[in-house]
C-alpha cells in the first residue's frame, strides 16, 4: 500500500530527544552528546522519510504528461524539484533525492491524478484509495525509510541502483538495505557502483565512451582577475592527474609533519594542489627543469581470467568507481601506469624482521587488500604501511598480516586513542575504543568492508 501520513515513527524519535530537554549542548557529557546527536538524527531521518513520501506525490502529479496543468506549475512553479526544494528551503539537489528517495514508496498501481482530485479524503493521507494499490515495489527499502534506519539520499541512491539492476534488483535489495545502515553514503556509492558496473560491463563500458566524449577544460577570468580552470575528465584521464596531486599533497604534508627545515609549508590542501600544478605546467614547457622529486604511480588491478578474456571489471587506486577491463587494458599501453594482475605468481612478500620498512611489492599487496586506508578509504596515495604491532616497541614482523595501510590522520587515531587493528585471515578488522564503542565489537575495514557480500 502507499504510504500514510503517521507521526508515530517522528513522535518516538522526539521522545528520545525529549530525554535532553533543557540541557545545555556545551554541558553534555561525551557519551550524552553522542546519544542526543544519534537521537536528533532519528528525528530528521524518521522526518525526511515523510518529506520523501510527499515530495514523491507532489513528482507524480506534476508529470511532464500533464503539461500546464500538472500540480507544480499550478502552484507558480516550472518543476517539481523546484516546487519542493522552496518549501523545504533547501536545495534543488536535495528536492532531487528527496523524490527519488519516495519512489521507495511507490506501488505498482498507482491512481490517476485526476482520481486523485476527485477523491475525498476521510481520514489523514497521502489519499482515500491506499487499500486498493499493491505493495511498494521495493518493500524492504520503504520499511527501512519509514522507520528512519537509513535517510532520504541513502534510500536515493538505492532506488537508483536497483532500478538500474531491472529483474536482478528484487535478489539484492535486502543485502544493499542491511548495507546500508552500516555504511556511510559515501561507502554505500562505492558498492552499488561495483554492483551496477557488474550487472551490465557493456552498458559500463559504453558509459566509459560516452564520459570520454564529454571531456572538457573551460578558463575563464572572475571579477577579481582571478582565473577560473574547471575540467570534468573521464575516470582514466583523471587517474594519472589525481595520482600526481595527491603525491604532492602527501609529500608536504608528510615534510611538514617531519618538520623539515626546507620549508614551513602552512599551505591549505588547495593551495598545494594549485601549486603542484602550476609546477607542472612549467615543466611541461622547459624539460630540462628539475621536477619536484616526488615520484608518482598510477596501480590499476584486475583478475587475470578478466585480463585473457577482455571482459570484466577492474580498479585503480585513484579512483573509487569500477573501469572495465577494456579500458584498463588500453591503460596499460602507458609506461607510468603499473598493472597488477591477480592470480598470477607473486613474490614472497613476508620478510619477517629482516627489513624494517614494508617493501614495494608488499605496499602492492597491501593496497591490494586494504584499498586505501583501512579505516576511512582514504585513496592508497594518502596511506603508508605501518606496522600494526610495532617495530621497536613490540618487535612486530613487517609481515603482511602485521601491516595496514593507514592515512596519516587513522594513523595518529590508532596511537594516539585507543583504536585496535588486526588482520584475520587476510581481512582487516578495526576495534574503537570503549568511549566511542563500549561493546568493543569488530568491524570489518579495508577493501572487504566495501564488498556486497561482506
Amino acid at each position: 500500500m502507499s504510504m500514510e501520513i503517521s507521526t508515530g515513527a517522528i513522535a518516538a524519535a522526539l521522545e528520545s530527544l525529549a530525554a535532553f530537554e533543557g540541557r545545555a549542548v556545551a554541558a553534555l557529557k561525551p557519551g550524552e552528546l553522542v546519544a542526543a546527536q544519534g537521537a536528533a538524527a532519528l528525528v530528521r531521518r524518521t522526518s525526511e522519510a515523510m518529506l520523501a513520501a510527499l515530495a514523491f506525490e507532489v513528482g507524480r502529479r506534476s508529470g511532464p504528461e500533464l503539461g500546464s496543468s500538472g500540480f507544480a506549475r499550478e502552484h507558480g512553479f516550472s518543476s517539481p524539484n523546484r516546487m519542493v526544494a522552496h518549501v523545504t528551503g533547501g536545495s534543488l539537489g536535495d528536492a532531487a533525492h528527496l523524490i527519488d528517495a519516495g519512489r521507495a514508496f511507490a506501488a505498482s498501481t498507482m491512481p490517476d491524478a485526476a482520481d486523485m482530485d476527485a477523491a475525498t479524503p476521510s481520514a489523514p493521507g497521502l489519499d482515500n484509495s491506499a487499500s486498493a494499490f499493491s505493495p511498494p515495489t521495493y518493500s524492504r527499502l520503504a520499511a527501512s525509510l519509514a522507520a528512519g534506519d537509513i535517510g532520504a539520499s541513502t534510500a536515493a541512491l538505492i532506488c537508483r541502483t536497483l532500478d538500474s539492476l531491472g529483474e536482478d534488483a528484487s535478489s539484492v535489495e535486502a543485502h544493499l538495505v542491511a548495507r546500508a545502515r552500516d555504511l556511510d553514503l559515501s561507502e554505500l556509492r562505492r558498492v552499488c557502483q561495483r554492483l551496477q558496473a557488474s550487472s551490465d560491463p557493456a552498458g559500463w563500458e559504453e558509459r566509459e565512451r560516452r564520459q570520454h566524449e564529454a571531456r572538457h577544460v573551460s578558463i575563464s577570468e572572475d571579477s577579481d582577475g582571478m582565473m577560473l580552470i574547471q575540467a570534468r575528465l573521464d575516470p582514466p584521464a583523471a587517474a594519472p592527474v589525481v595520482a600526481w596531486l595527491d603525491a604532492q599533497v602527501k609529500d608536504a604534508f608528510r615534510r611538514r609533519r617531519d618538520g623539515d627545515p626546507r620549508d614551513a609549508d602552512a599551505r591549505t590542501v588547495g593551495q598545494i594542489r594549485a601549486d603542484a600544478l602550476v609546477g607542472l605546467a612549467r615543466h611541461g614547457m622547459a624539460c630540462e627543469e628539475p621536477t619536484s622529486g616526488v615520484s608518482t604511480t598510477v596501480l590499476i588491478r584486475m583478475g587475470l581470467d578478466d585480463l585473457r578474456t577482455g571482459i570484466g571489471l577492474g580498479e585503480s587506486d585513484n579512483l573509487t568507481a569500477p573501469l572495465s577491463v577494456g579500458t584498463l587494458r588500453a591503460m596499460c599501453a602507458d609506461a607510468e601506469i603499473i598493472p597488477v594482475v591477480l592470480g598470477a605468481r607473486s613474490e614472497v612478500l613476508d620478510q619477517g624482521r629482516a627489513r624494517r620498512l614494508f617493501t614495494r611489492d608488499q605496499r602492492i599487496a597491501l593496497v591490494e587488500r586494504d584499498g586505501g586506508c583501512a579505516m576511512c578509504h582514504a585513496p592508497p596515495s594518502y596511506c603508508e604501511a605501518h606496522h600494526i604491532r610495532w617495530w621497536d616497541r613490540h618487535l612486530g614482523r613487517t609481515d603482511l598480516d602485521n601491516g595496514v595501510l593507514l592515512c596519516t590522520g587513522c594513523h595518529h587515531r590508532v596511537h594516539r586513542d585507543g583504536w585496535q587493528v588486526e588482520v584475520r585471515a587476510g581481512s582487516v578488522w578495526i576495534t574503537a575504543p570503549p568511549s566511542v564503542d563500549p561493546s568493543q565489537t569488530p568491524r570489518l575495514g579495508g577493501r572487504a568492508r566495501l564488498q556486497l557480500a561482506a
